[in-house]
């Protein structure tokens, strides 16, 4: 299974709930923006947890199945 994950830098608030709700994490704040950033998206479990806890929907998930 591989995950394509998209953030929103417009509608990020950089609130950190998709931090708390990653159980990875897959996330870090940037220093320069203050916007969540993706670290590990190769180890994400594809949960969907982050965008489901983003006030905002700045967080998108998608599946990719990966072709045999």
């Amino acid at each position: 299974m591989a995950v394509k994950i998209t953030i929103d830098e417009q509608k990020c608030t950089g609130d950190e709930f998709c931090i708390d709700g990653c159980p990875i994490p897959c996330y870090e704040i940037n220093g320069g923006t203050g916007k969540a950033m993706l670290i590990r998206e190769t180890e994400c479990l594809g949960c969907r947890n982050c965008a489901d806890v983003c006030p905002t929907g700045a967080i998108a998930v998608e599946i990719i199945e990966e072709r045999k």
